[in-house]
Formats: C-alpha cells, structure tokens, sequence
C-alpha cells in the first residue's frame, strides 16, 4: 500500500546518461556525488541506459517524498521552496522537477549549505537538470540561532552527509573543522512573502534555529519537514509548534523502528511534519 500522494505522482521512465542516477521524481544525480559511501558500485551507471522506475521503498525517506510532492501540488501561481543543510540539492532538484511534471509554475529555490565541495555540487546538480543556479538563492552557510561563524566539519564529500556545527575531532569521518559563515533561519525566509515548503537536516541544531525562527515560519511558511537528532529536539519541536496551532502531518522518533501505515520503517533521522492552518 502507498499513500495517495505517492500512487497519484507518475512514475519517470527515460534515458539516463552514463554516470547518473535517476529517482522516481525523475530528477538525475551524478553518482560521483555519492561513490565513497560503503556499498556504492559506479560500474553499472558507466553506460547509458533506458529506465522505468517504480514506486520508492518505504523508508524515513518515504515521508519527505509525501511532503514534497503535497507541497508542489498545492502550489499556486508559484512555488517557493527552501532546503537549510542542502547537501547536493537533492530535494530541491526533486521539488522543481516534480512541479515541472505535475503542476508548472514559476519557482525559486532557496538551498542553504556549509560544506564547500557541497555547495558546489549544488550549483552542478541544479545545472544537470536544467536548473539555472543563477536564477536562484544558495547560501554557502550553516544555519544556526545566532547567525554568527561557526565550527563545521568539512571534508569526505562523497563518503559522508553528516556535515555538522561541532568542536568534535571529525576524523573518523575522513573529515576537518573549519570556521564557517553562519546564517538565522529568520534571515533567510525574510526576503520571501510566501514559502510552500522548508526541508531541513541540520544535524541536532534544529530546534534552536527553529526557535529561532518560529515567528516568521508562523508568517510565512505553508509547510516544513525537519530531519530530527534527539528525543529533547522532537519533544520541544511538538511543543513549539502545538503551541502555534500548526497541524501535525509526521512524528516519527530518530533511531527508532515504528509500525507505520506503510509498514515498519527504521529511522536514523527522526521526521517531523507541520502544516500552517492559516494557509488551509
């Protein structure tokens, strides 16, 4: 069984040029971006090939697809969309290719990323699909309560996600620190009258620059999904938006196996979903 909102998106079927991957959104991402991840084999990607995809697996992922395409679809006149702790653009690629297919509208992108290789390979991605950088807002920025520089891993971009604000040796990793340029949540949804959805992975400093933040997602943001870190950052999430009416669309635990509608799932990240009742 899946959700409507998964059932009701029409699955992509094209050519995929040598050394891309494709989704089922239909959006292509370069598997360099990803190659030194355990498990990652480049070879069958060096060819080109035809492709049909199907319905995604049901993972934590899963509910960020549902959000996404939730948001694109009630998207009018034009889609606004923001990613703080970017990466490579994944969901932004993936939110402007679905609107492309499924409701065309105008759109502006708002990616928000510190790690350097990263955020060069988010002007790249958004340019493999067709997506001028220009024409858009990246930020070379960690987002944080203060807006002030900050210690940030850096390094192992193809091997590790997990870029964060630290003081941590990150070698483990195959990472460094280095002092990065910060940025408040607040600042970067200011210049924008409305925002259909924000998308956020910062790494356990998510309910600080939510709070941050809060009064102006309260104005002007339709939708947000948060990757979450910790049982204290969900708790005080839940509270921070019960307490301005929102509308719970996700709550599910990080590091936790739940019985979903759509199965058992194993989340890593936690995911938390609200919806703005004033834009209803």
């Amino acid at each position: 069984m899946h959700h409507p909102e998964i059932k009701s998106f029409p699955t992509w079927s094209g050519l995929v040029p040598q050394g891309m991957m494709e989704n089922f959104i239909g959006s292509l991402a370069r598997v360099d971006f990803i190659v030194g991840f355990p498990g990652v084999d480049p070879e069958p990607y060096k060819t080109e090939r035809a492709v049909k995809t199907d319905f995604p697996p049901v993972t934590e992922e899963y509910f960020e697809l549902i959000d996404l395409i939730a948001a694109v679809r009630s998207a009018r006149g034009h889609f606004t969309m923001v990613e703080v702790g970017a990466g490579y653009g994944r969901w932004l690629v993936q939110g402007a290719i679905a609107l492309k297919r499924i409701n065309p509208l105008p759109f502006l992108l708002v990616g928000v990323e510190a790690e350097p290789t990263h955020f060069e390979w988010l002007k790249t991605h958004m340019s493999d699909n067709g997506i001028d950088p220009d024409q858009h807002v990246l930020l070379r920025a960690a987002a944080s309560a203060t807006g002030e520089k900050v210690s940030f891993t850096v390094g192992n971009p193809s091997g590790w996600y997990g870029q964060a604000i630290s003081t941590w040796d990150p070698s483990e990793f195959g990472a460094t620190l280095a002092t990065v340029p910060g940025v408040k949540l607040s600042d970067v949804l200011a210049p924008y009258g409305h925002i259909d959805l924000v998308d956020m992975d910062i790494q356990g400093v998510e309910l600080d620059v939510v709070r941050e933040a809060i009064d102006v997602i309260d104005e002007k943001v339709q939708r947000i999904h948060i990757g979450t870190h910790s049982r204290e950052i969900e708790s005080g999430l839940s509270e921070l938006f019960r307490e301005r009416g929102w509308v719970t669309v996700w709550e599910f635990p990080s590091m936790a196996t739940v019985e979903t509608d759509y199965g058992a799932v194993s989340f890593n990240d936690g995911v938390h979903s609200y919806l703005n009742p004033r834009f209803a």
